[in-house]
């Protein structure tokens, strides 16, 4: 690191020298896990934008919390006291927020699958003109949001991180679940409603955070619909139960990015009465050919998913339906749109950006998660669904 970043200015020179936002955390970090947050300040320095404040810092995250690399949440107060949280307009186009994951991405060697992805779900959902309008006024459509960043601590280089909106609290919907494992509860083949626990084992409960009855019912009623419900009826009464076009939504942008942990993990379900649940996305990095530990995985020969028997039943059901709202995407979505999002993301990070990075962190996938292996990925799973969705 140049001798040039001590001093006056410090930070200035630390900017220009990674051509990155920085964000500075000062502060006793030792003893630090998911549990344990620590009192640090906090500089966060993006062009003229200079914010400075109080913070709490803790380990973000389930599985990535084995891995070297960290990830953070980072809540600002408004003094060091630590007694009331502080809401900060990071960048113009974010509402003022109260928590920011600094995200690791420790096992995707292009630092970029997740942020990009729920770009590309927002903008999907920006096409949904019957989406609820509260998802309609998140910043992002409901989905998180993100851009690179260096993190330093105590005046060490920590690595390249992604400085993230946090998933939504969703704390306007009556039920928000999302799936925490691969269960017959969560890949929807229970008969028994009494099998639903919402404690982590199949679901967690987003909203209310303590559960229910009345909520463990609910979703009760959804599984075993879906698991006992004939044909006839699970097309008849589809809309009584779910979404139909975010949930067709979902199966899309799980399949176009080769999301293999989408359909039992990950899946989110809101609902505003109870009785009807819309769908939505969350953590999209074990995507186009990466395994959640960082290695080489196969791309799909077919459609992904179909395991869960909730889109199992919606693919041969309705097919004509995916059909016809692939085809309307289709217009706009291209391989070019997908890999030109990536492009500018990789490009702002830069090369000596990453060098930095895999030198600290030896990230696992760094030598085949190239933007080659991207481009690869991308054309394959838009040539698979156009073969199975694209009727000629």
């Amino acid at each position: 690191m140049p001798a040039e970043m001590s001093g006056t200015n410090a930070s200035d020179k630390l900017e220009g020298y990674y051509n990155l936002p920085i964000i500075k955390i000062n502060g006793e970090l030792a003893g630090m896990n998911k549990d344990n947050a620590k009192q640090v300040t906090y500089e966060y320095r993006n062009g003229n934008t200079v914010l400075t404040g109080s913070a709490k810092l803790k380990w973000q995250g389930n599985s990535s919390t084995a891995w070297n690399k960290k990830g953070y949440r980072l809540q600002p107060f408004t003094d060091n006291t630590f007694t009331k949280k502080e809401k900060v307009q990071f960048i113009p186009s974010w509402s003022p927020t109260s928590k920011i994951n600094l995200k690791a991405y420790y096992t995707d060697g292009l630092l970029s699958r997740d942020v990009v992805n729920a770009n590309i779900g927002a903008n999907i959902a920006s096409t949904n003109f019957s989406l609820p309008n509260d998802l309609k006024q998140e910043d992002n459509f409901g989905f998180i949001d993100g851009f690179p960043i260096v993190l330093i601590f105590n005046n060490e280089f920590e690595g390249i991180y992604s400085f993230n909106t946090a998933r939504s609290d969703f704390d306007y919907v009556k039920y928000g679940i999302m799936g925490n494992g691969y269960t017959n509860v969560t890949h929807f083949t229970s008969t028994n409603k009494t099998d639903v626990k919402l404690d982590g084992s199949d679901f967690e409960s987003l909203n209310p955070e303590t559960v229910t009855d009345d909520e463990k019912s609910a979703v009760g009623d959804l599984v075993t619909w879906v698991a006992t419900s004939t044909d006839e009826n699970f097309k008849a009464d589809f809309e009584k139960h779910l979404d139909l076009k975010t949930t067709i939504d979902y199966f899309i942008l799980g399949n176009l990015l080769a999301s293999v942990d989408s359909f039992g993990k990950n899946q989110i379900y809101l609902s505003w009465d109870g009785q009807k649940w819309f769908m939505q996305a969350y953590d999209l990095d074990t995507t186009f050919g990466i395994s959640w530990e960082g290695k080489e995985q196969s791309l799909p020969t077919g459609l992904i998913g179909t395991e869960n028997n909730l889109f199992n039943r919606l693919s041969k059901l309705f097919s004509a339906e995916i059909s016809a709202r692939y085809a309307e995407l289709r217009i706009w979505l291209t391989p070019a749109y997908v890999l030109d999002k990536y492009k500018k993301r990789i490009n702002t990070i830069g090369v000596g950006n990453y060098k930095l990075e895999f030198a600290k962190w030896q990230n696992p996938s760094k030598d085949f998660a190239t933007y080659k292996q991207l481009k690869g990925a991308v054309n394959h799973q838009f040539s698979l669904l156009d073969q199975f969705w694209l009727k000629k």
